[in-house]
């Protein structure tokens, strides 16, 4: 079978153009999941949300699945495409997005979009992510692993405070690879935490903050399982979902939540849990 790669990031696409040997890291019902060198890359069907290391395509799930794909396939990387056996994915003509987070946002700006997430994560109930403990709800059963996430968000809320901010990162850093998943709950928040902070004006404490964040979360990449940390080093590269990217956009907040929504069973309401984060402790 013959099918295109219609849309990936610039991450994924100087990936593709490096010089790496790939192989199959493993194969799910929506998705194959490829390594070049170390980096990971995702095969995904038709209509997937788009990340930074997606190769979106125009087959659907039942097309994707007849085509027998197993871990043990081998991988050839061609000036065009890739090829899996005898399926052949073609990049050519695909569309490349560019997913870094380049706008800094006014604090009117920020003001707005801290209430507007609010709200989107109010309307998210229920999943078992992170809404839970960002809303407060008394309605919402607090589970043992979140008990440990507020406890850590709550420590470094404090040091905060006291600009300990290297302490600070080291404890909300602690919520890597907590939760269940191929994402886990704690990798999404610290997903959205990072691109809240570059929505930011720079600042003597945003500055000190996010980069013990990012060398803490480097340090740590091997706490969570492969795919996540493909996501988590993307971000430290600066590049987000699409939905992130949306968040600098004139798009309506409807439709934002609605990209949000649309990925993973939580991940994207934990993603907007990060950003909250930031905004709530970062802007007054």
């Amino acid at each position: 079978m013959k099918c295109n790669i219609t849309d990936l990031s610039n991450y994924a696409n100087a990936i593709l153009r490096g010089n790496y040997d790939a192989s199959i890291h493993s194969v799910y019902n929506k998705t194959i999941n490829l390594i070049f060198g170390k980096k990971l890359l995702a095969i995904q069907v038709s209509r997937s949300p788009l990340s930074p290391i997606s190769l979106i395509t125009n087959i659907t799930e039942n097309e994707l699945f007849s085509m027998h794909i197993d871990h043990s396939d081998q991988v050839n990387i061609l000036s065009d495409g890739l090829k899996i056996n005898s399926h052949f994915f073609v990049f050519k003509k695909a569309q490349i997005h560019d997913l870094e987070l380049k706008t800094v946002l006014t604090t009117l700006e920020l003001n707005n979009l801290k209430k507007q997430i609010t709200t989107m994560i109010s309307a998210s109930e229920n999943l078992g992510g992170f809404e839970a403990i960002s809303n407060n709800s008394p309605l919402v059963e607090v589970t043992p692993i979140l008990k440990v996430a507020k406890s850590h968000m709550n420590a470094c809320l404090n040091l905060l405070n006291k600009q300990c901010y290297d302490d600070a990162a080291k404890e909300i850093v602690k919520l890597i690879g907590l939760g269940i998943g191929l994402t886990p709950s704690g990798d999404d928040f610290l997903c959205g935490l990072l691109a809240g902070m570059h929505l930011l004006k720079r600042t003597a404490a945003s500055i000190a903050f996010e980069a013990a964040v990012q060398k803490k979360v480097y340090q740590s990449l091997k706490k969570t399982n492969d795919i996540s940390a493909a996501f988590l080093e993307a971000t430290l590269n600066n590049n987000y979902s699409y939905a992130v990217k949306m968040l600098t956009t004139n798009v309506s907040y409807q439709d934002i939540y609605q990209a949000f929504c649309s990925i993973g069973h939580s991940s994207g309401i934990d993603t907007l849990c990060g950003i909250q984060f930031v905004l709530d402790s970062f802007v007054k």
